[in-house]
């Protein structure tokens, strides 16, 4: 991390501390920023080298959260077993996306209710 703060400010730090942290990640897989997010980038047997999303802003916790993400990425590649299990793997573990569908699937259910409850005369 940058130790260098008299004479910078904001985004020129996070900038100088998104190298550093990118230095950590294992080798094999990068951390790539793309706008105001942090991507993974990485190969598997059947796919080219490719920018992934891995749900981590652009800020020092994110930043964080991305080497780490990074570490358990290259630790599946290397047992992986079929590439349609990892990518099952990462959409739950890395882009935390079952999560996020129950929260969805929690609100339509919401919905139906109220427009059930709305609909009964």
């Amino acid at each position: 991390m940058s130790k260098d703060y008299n004479h910078e400010i904001g985004y020129e730090t996070l900038r100088k501390d998104f190298e550093v942290y990118k230095k950590q990640a294992p080798r094999g897989v990068t951390l790539a920023k793309g706008g105001n997010s942090i991507y993974l980038q990485f190969k598997t047997p059947n796919k080219s080298r490719s920018k992934y999303q891995c749900n981590c802003t652009f800020s020092l916790d994110g930043m964080i959260d991305a080497v780490r993400k990074a570490s358990r990425v290259k630790e599946k590649l290397e047992t992986l077993t079929s590439e349609v299990e990892f990518w099952q793997w990462y959409d739950k573990e890395i882009k935390q996306r079952e999560f996020d569908e129950k929260i969805r699937n929690k609100e339509r259910l919401r919905c139906k209710l109220r427009i059930s409850k709305n609909t009964e005369y």
